[in-house]
């Protein structure tokens, strides 16, 4: 089988999961096809766009790789179409090529009317103009599906996905220390929440939780939050770092015990879930994002919860800090979940028999979706 990967503009956990398709498919049957060269804002919170790889072509390069890029839509037996544009993959779609639509949900801000008319042109190019029983959707979040199917798109042809990274076994937790470490990551703006994390905090001292809390990031809210903390006399247990690199935000959340994910119904997919329970944390993560309800169980592998509900939170998690060793199994078995059915590897190699099942198999039968009961590639509607 031949694979083309489309996305954007590089980011390491696209790269990781294009590792994995290219180590399961091997040399010469993987191509991942970047659309724009990574953005500045992206550049200043420690991204990079240094990849390289012979699977590797970049569309804004050169006439050559826009060429083989080409090629590879016309004749790859899967294509998986991250942010790309739909013009380009036009012709394949219509000569029924395999195609899956890579996405997070579309009405972050909410659906009403007035939303819907604005961006029927943009509906109508991108979706309805291509629904064809070949074009399928790897939905990127929990609600995204559902974003899509009140459109009349991809009515059984759903399939949970999601944002991935290389699964870490056996990973080693540092010994027990008397503070309780938190860590919170992600741009300090509106839909990240960040006041929430230090109302959390609060409630947790207030209830004499010793701990420490490190914020990790920047942004438009920087001095807001910093105002915030000396306001709410947290100055002692909080610590803002500014941006950091992937390397040193994997130490920060290897040696916490909780990562707080605070971010409202805008937030697509929050990778930092994924980060935090790969390094063994244990997660409270506000439902909204896409990610939570599908690598959280709450109450058995972290909590997820409703904004309204941060006194619950606080009682919740104040208990479990009086039981450190409960804790860390509850992340234990959060890590174990994602490394063998969310990792880039379980992604990769779910996505190549999905798509031998729907080629192999007439449209309309059940086979496809009964495959995979959970996690990636199962059918979400």
């Amino acid at each position: 089988m031949r694979v083309l990967l489309l996305t954007n503009m590089p980011s390491y956990h696209q790269i990781e999961l294009a590792q994995a398709f290219e180590a399961q498919l091997g040399a010469g049957n993987f191509c991942l096809g970047i659309y724009a060269p990574i953005s500045a804002d992206r550049l200043e919170m420690n991204w990079q766009d240094s990849y390289q790889a012979d699977y590797l072509l970049r569309y804004s390069e050169s006439s050559e790789a826009r060429t083989a890029l080409h090629k590879w839509i016309e004749s790859a037996d899967l294509v998986i179409q991250g942010r790309f544009p739909i013009n380009l993959l036009r012709t394949r779609i219509a000569a029924g090529g395999l195609t899956f639509a890579y996405q997070e949900r579309i009405w972050k801000k909410g659906f009403s009317i007035l939303r819907f008319i604005s961006r029927l042109p943009h509906l109508y190019k991108n979706y309805w103009s291509v629904n064809r029983n070949n074009y399928h959707l790897l939905a990127a979040g929990a609600y995204a599906a559902n974003d899509l199917t009140r459109l009349g798109m991809f009515k059984n042809r759903c399939w949970k996905f999601g944002y991935f990274i290389a699964g870490k076994t056996g990973v080693t937790r540092p010994a027990i220390d008397a503070k309780i470490g938190i860590v919170w990551c992600g741009r300090l703006m509106a839909l990240k929440q960040p006041f929430k994390a230090l109302e959390i905090v609060a409630g947790l001292r207030d209830k004499g939780v010793d701990l420490h809390l490190t914020m990790i990031g920047g942004g438009e809210l920087e001095s807001d939050v910093k105002a915030a903390v000396t306001k709410m006399q947290l100055d002692e247990c909080v610590e803002l770092t500014g941006w950091q690199s992937v390397e040193q935000v994997n130490a920060h959340m290897a040696s916490a015990d909780i990562s707080l994910m605070t971010s409202n119904q805008r937030e697509g997919w929050g990778l930092v879930i994924n980060e935090a329970i790969n390094n063994g944390c244990f997660v409270v993560a506000n439902q909204a994002a896409g990610a939570a309800r599908w690598l959280v169980k709450d109450g058995e592998t972290g909590i997820v919860y409703h904004d309204d509900q941060i006194d619950q939170v606080v009682e919740r998690l104040a208990e479990l800090c009086k039981d450190r060793e409960r804790l860390r199994q509850m992340a234990q078995q959060a890590n174990l979940n994602l490394t063998q059915n969310w990792s880039t590897q379980a992604a990769a190699q779910r996505i190549i028999r999905l798509s031998e099942c729907l080629l192999n198999t007439e449209p309309g039968t059940d086979e496809a979706r009964q495959l995979f009961r959970d996690g990636p590639c199962s059918p979400v509607c």
